[in-house]
């Protein structure tokens, strides 16, 4: 019973940091406070941001294509 309120009473940051030591992470600004880094911007990927991002990365085999096609067709052969 003792050991019940013992768990019970166990602070929430403690089991995170347990939790994060476990997987090997850190909460996110954490190491880089440690090691002295301030920050001069702020970090802010919106939902936007995140679907433009990665159309950008999705349409690079699309021009890589155009490209290939177009200087294929482009060339004389006389």
């Amino acid at each position: 019973m003792a050991a019940d309120s013992l768990n019970e009473k166990a602070d929430s940051s403690d089991v995170k940091t347990a939790e994060q030591q476990r997987r090997g992470s850190t909460s996110e600004g954490e190491l880089e406070t440690v090691l002295g880094y301030k920050p001069e911007l702020e970090r802010n990927r919106s939902l936007f941001t995140l679907l433009f991002q990665s159309l950008a990365i999705a349409a690079i085999p699309y021009g890589v294509h155009w490209i290939t096609y177009a200087t294929r067709n482009m060339v004389s052969t006389t």
